[in-house]
Order: structure tokens, then C-alpha cells, then sequence
């Protein structure tokens, strides 16, 4: 009965009482009711799968500020790349590769280059690409070969012809394993070199040149950098007695014997084939100028008053220099990688992280002693003692000195050298 009465109820009259009811719902969001349901007099469901979630944020993250290709960020995000593209392109963000590059001159490009060069003098083609990343300059491949054969033709037929040998490396994670050593090529000048690097990525987590070589200097620089890339797992390191902070750290933090594994450097592959970047395209710059300035007499490595006026001035400099390869490292692609580079190694593949922390498989660290161990055989840790050099100067004069000298001032070290030792002699002259 109830659906013989439905069937005698006129099509005007249910058409009239669902534009109401369309209407009074509206009223009540007060919302103007769409024509096309109050004319359909039924309401449509929509159709299809609702839009998959994704932050927009990250996503230009990893494409404008780590560079990342649209393929791989769409497999980060759990989408095809053509769904990825067709987001964009509704939010408005231009993807093409044209807008991915810097808009310069060959000019521009090479003066650029020609200032890189000036404070890398033996940076190569991968290492230059990764300057010009890290202030933000992203041209094509081959434009950066051209525009280095003009500003270093000479350079680049050297480098053709150095072979390095390469050893095999493997660890799971990013943050499995962080490399820790000192660098003591300037240590005649009191001057020590501490860094750190990445075994999964090779990311140079902290690179850092200190007047001194005690222990609370790697233990700062360590525990600085776990707060903005998270703990290692495991480190590494050799014998030296300045890294026994770092040691009690991690112990304490992780709580395994294996959490600290120290041995010999040749096994610390990973910062030691960075110490030689660092020594051609950092030290052996800084060395050239000591040792000039010895040669003509206005530096004696043994007189600490030179030495003061020294550090003053390069400190700063050789630390600008550091952070700079550095950053040109960490953006710089590897060719073992399919091109990706160190950072974009390390943050893509964090998500394991959690996995092997959790993991207590035994995995192959390679040859080495744990700290237990090391403490258990009773010998004498091996220690490069490098304390800071006293500084001459009452607080005034050294407040007065930092006034009238800005060590990063000026382009000509040697003459902001021997501007500082001038005034620190009279300082000393007229107590």
C-alpha cells in the first residue's frame, strides 16, 4: 500500500518539496542553494575517491630548497608523479625546469665561479656545482664546464689526470654511523681541524677549526649537531684522548657497548677521504700564507704574541672557508648516487632510522675496540695537546682591538695582519 500511494504522488509535488527542503538547508548554513540541485530535485553524491592528502609545504621543500626530481618526491608522498604535477599546477607552482634555473648572465656565471676559485682555488667541476647550490645558484650542467674552463683552463686539465681509489662502504641508515677525527695539517700554528661526516650519506654533519684540541671542543661541536640531525646510532673514531667527551656522551645517551667503536683511522674511510678534500681545497691555502709569512719574517709560530695576532685574524677566515666547503660539499651530487647529493641522501632516507635503532642485529662495524675494552687494556690513549694561546691584552685593549679590526673585513689578510700586530706591539710597548 505504502508503495502504491508513493507511486500516485504527482512529480510537481515531489519536485516542490525537495527545493524546499534543498532550500531551508541552505537557509540554515546560510549558504545560497545550488540551481543545479534544486533543478535535478535529487541531491548527487560525489563521485571518485576523495583527494589523497599532501603537504604542499614539504613538497616544494624538497623541490626548490633540496632540488629534488618530481618523480622522487611523488614516491616520498605515496603518489604518481602525474597526480603530484597536476596538484601543482592547481596550487599554481610553475615545475618546469626553466623556472628551476637561476636566471644569469655567462658574465654573471663567471664571476660567480671567479670568486668561488678565488677561496677554492682547487675545487673541481662536482665540488664548484655544489658552491654554486649552496648560495642558491642552480644552472645547467654545462654552463658550469664552460664557465670554469674560462676561469681555470689549467686547473681542470690537472684534475683530469688525478685517479682516486675507491673501498667499498656500506651501512644501512643515515646516523647508523658518524665518523668522528681531527685534521692537525696547521697544528704547527696551534690551529686543529674537528670534523664529523655521515657514513650512509656522507654528510658533513660539523666542520670546525678551534684553537685548541681539548676534549670539550668535539664533545660541543657533537652534541650541537645531535640537536639538529638527531643522534647517531653508532660513532667512530681513533684512539685520540680528545674524544673521550664524545664517547661518555653516547654511552650514556644509547647505552650499548657498540654505541662507540674506536680504531684505527685507515678504517675511518669515510672523514678521512674527506680530510683530503679538505686539506686541497681549504688547508693548503692557509698553509701557503703561514708559511710566507714566516719566510718574510713577520711570523714566528713559536712566539705566542704572534700567534694571537695570527688566530685573531685567520681564525674567522679559515672557519668562512670551512663552512663554505662544507655547505659545497653537502650540495654537491655524487656519482655513485645517481647524482643525488649528500643532504638529499641523508633526509630521504630518515625514515629507517627508527628501524635499525630498534635493530639489535649485530651489523659488521668493521675492525675496532669498545670503550670498555679500551679502558680495560690499560694503555696510554695517544693525544695531540693543543692548548689556546693567552691573549696579551687587558679587556680594554682587547675590546679597543675588535673595534678598529674586523677580522673578515677587509680581502688583504696580510695586511690586517700586520695591521693587528702593530697595535698589539704598542699595546705592549706602553702598558
Amino acid at each position: 500500500m505504502a508503495t502504491q500511494a508513493q507511486g500516485n504522488v504527482p512529480a510537481e509535488l515531489i519536485r516542490t518539496l525537495t527545493t524546499a527542503v534543498v532550500q531551508e538547508l541552505a537557509l540554515q548554513r546560510e549558504v545560497a542553494p545550488p540551481v543545479d540541485e534544486i533543478e535535478g530535485a535529487t541531491a548527487s553524491k560525489p563521485q571518485g575517491r576523495p583527494k589523497k592528502g599532501i603537504n604542499m609545504d614539504y613538497v616544494c621543500e624538497l623541490l626548490f630548497e633540496l632540488h629534488m626530481p618530481l618523480t622522487k618526491v611523488a614516491a616520498m608522498c605515496g603518489v604518481d608523479r602525474h597526480t603530484l604535477y597536476r596538484r601543482l599546477k592547481d596550487e599554481g607552482i610553475d615545475t618546469s625546469k626553466g623556472s628551476r634555473y637561476t636566471d644569469l648572465t655567462d658574465q654573471q656565471l663567471e664571476e660567480h665561479v671567479r670568486i668561488i676559485k678565488r677561496e677554492h682555488p682547487n675545487a673541481g667541476l662536482v665540488y664548484l656545482t655544489g658552491h654554486l647550490r649552496s648560495r642558491g645558484i642552480f644552472v645547467q650542467r654545462q654552463r658550469v664546464i664552460n664557465s670554469l674552463q674560462s676561469v681555470d683552463p689549467d686547473g681542470v686539465e690537472e684534475r683530469l689526470n688525478v685517479a682516486i681509489a675507491r673501498r667499498e662502504y656500506c651501512v644501512p641508515c643515515p646516523n647508523f654511523m658518524w665518523h668522528l677525527d681531527g685534521h692537525h695539517k696547521l697544528v704547527n700554528w696551534k690551529l686543529v681541524i674537528h670534523a664529523c661526516v655521515d657514513g650512509f650519506s656522507r654528510t658533513i654533519i660539523f666542520l670546525n677549526c678551534a684553537d685548541n684540541n681539548r676534549a670539550e671542543t668535539p664533545h660541543r661541536l657533537f652534541c650541537d649537531a645531535t640537536l639538529y640531525y638527531g643522534w647517531p646510532i653508532k660513532v667512530r673514531t681513533d684512539y685520540g684522548g680528545e674524544n673521550v667527551k664524545v664517547w661518555d656522551e653516547m654511552l650514556a645517551h644509547r647505552r650499548q657497548e657498540r654505541s662507540v667503536i674506536a680504531g684505527s683511522s685507515v678504517h675511518n674511510t669515510r672523514v678521512e677521504r674527506m680530510h683530503l678534500e679538505v686539506k686541497t681545497q681549504v688547508v693548503t691555502t692557509f698553509k701557503a700564507i703561514f708559511l710566507d709569512f714566516e719566510r718574510g719574517g713577520i711570523l714566528d709560530r713559536d712566539n705566542d704574541t704572534d700567534l694571537f695576532c695570527l688566530h685573531y685574524v685567520f681564525l674567522p677566515r679559515i672557519n668562512r672557508a670551512l663552512q663554505e666547503f662544507r655547505q659545497g660539499h653537502n650540495n654537491h651530487s655524487l656519482r655513485t648516487e645517481r647524482n643525488q647529493t649528500p643532504l638529499q641522501l641523508f633526509f630521504t632516507n630518515s625514515h629507517l632510522i627508527p628501524q635499525y635503532e630498534e635493530d639489535e642485529t649485530d651489523h659488521d662495524d668493521g675492525p675496532g675496540l669498545t670503550v670498555r675494552e679500551l679502558r680495560e687494556s690499560e694503555c696510554q690513549l695517544p693525544f695531540v695537546p693543543v692548548d689556546s694561546v693567552r691573549c696579551p691584552l687587558t679587556d680594554a685593549e682587547l675590546v679597543q682591538l675588535q673595534q678598529q679590526f674586523d677580522s673578515l673585513a677587509s680581502d688583504n689578510a696580510r695586511q690586517t695582519y700586520l695591521d693587528v700586530a702593530q697595535f698589539v706591539s704598542e699595546c705592549l710597548s706602553n702598558p
